[in-house]
């Protein structure tokens, strides 16, 4: 798989403090064109290739991601997705700019990445890897305080 390199900054800038979303916590993002799927990826190796994609990540992503689950759904329904748009992947929370030093106790945040919109996009195998490593960091992009029109400028819209 060609996935893209990491270095000491996340997504090729620091990340600043002052960087912070004017979104709603809900936030929406990626959303897809409906396709059909050409290769079907059962559920066990679609988790296991977001894992994998949390595993390249460098090792201070990792550490920074506290008190935050990944999830793996099927598809969006319609409280994730009222507008359904066939969203790639979604992240809700309070992004890391935007926390208090009373956070601490809170229930966490949550990156989905959902499978069929994927598959629906009919790609081959090592291009699908990559779509779901692209949907991953986007949605990471928005837990350290990103928003879309940042992530789109950093190539990872």
């Amino acid at each position: 798989m060609a996935s893209r390199p990491f270095d000491d900054t996340f997504l090729g800038l620091p990340i600043p403090p002052s960087l912070a979303r004017q979104d709603p916590p809900l936030h929406a993002a990626r959303p897809l064109t409906r396709c059909r799927y050409n290769q079907p990826m059962q559920h066990v190796d679609f988790e296991k290739a977001v894992r994998e994609t949390v595993a390249e990540l460098p090792h201070w992503v990792q550490e920074a991601m506290q008190n935050v689950e990944i999830l793996v759904l099927d598809e969006a329904d319609n409280h994730l997705d009222p507008d359904g748009e066939g969203l790639l992947g979604l992240y809700t929370g309070v992004p890391l700019p935007e926390r208090e030093a009373n956070h601490a106790g809170e229930l966490p945040d949550v990156i989905y990445i959902f499978r069929l919109p994927h598959l629906e996009l009919g790609l081959q195998a090592d291009a699908l890897r990559e779509e779901i490593h692209r949907t991953l960091v986007h949605e990471i992009a928005h837990y350290f305080g990103m928003d879309d029109d940042h992530v789109e400028e950093l190539g990872w819209g």
